[in-house]
């Protein structure tokens, strides 16, 4: 029986690097852009105190950029900033080096977490974006890079760790 060499062996740490790399870089990029009105959001603040608007406020269009530091994806009353996609992307590299160097064989469910947290956040985001009202958000090439960058990673660690104990 021969034994592969280490670099074919390392390569799926070289491409989890390489994810990781492009989902930190994408954290700096935008995210994407919602646009509203000014004008309604003192329409609902007024209406949450009992005020009646006035008609003769101007209407303000308020258009906010969000990147992977600046943003957060609401599930009901919990806030996940977007911060935490690029920090399981290192996360899961950084396990994905320590077993390759033999200083930690850490069960495969852990970069395969970190990796589909990335996944799940970041296609919920796209989602909550796509969605936003009256379809005003708008999708930056941020958040497409972060997206298709986490589904390499999930891929690359499902098919190496695949055939492994999971936990």
């Amino acid at each position: 029986m021969t034994s592969r060499p280490k670099l074919a062996k390392s390569r799926y740490v070289i491409i989890v690097s390489v994810a990781a790399t492009f989902i930190f870089f994408a954290s700096y990029m935008l995210w994407g852009k919602v646009s509203g009105s000014l004008l309604q959001v003192f329409t609902d603040l007024s209406r949450n105190n009992g005020i009646g608007a006035s008609s003769g406020m101007l209407d303000f269009q308020v258009v906010t950029a969000i990147t992977g530091w600046n943003g957060r994806l609401s599930f009901w009353k919990l806030e996940l900033p977007n911060w935490l996609v690029p920090l399981s992307a290192i996360g899961a590299a950084t396990v994905c080096w320590l077993k390759e160097l033999d200083l930690w064989d850490a069960p495969a469910i852990i970069p395969i977490g970190l990796a589909a947290y990335g996944f799940l956040h970041s296609s919920f985001f796209l989602h909550t974006l796509l969605t936003a009202n009256g379809n005003e958000g708008i999708i930056g090439v941020g958040s497409l890079l972060t997206f298709f960058s986490c589904i390499v990673m999930l891929v690359v660690l499902i098919k190496q760790f695949g055939r492994q104990k999971i936990l």
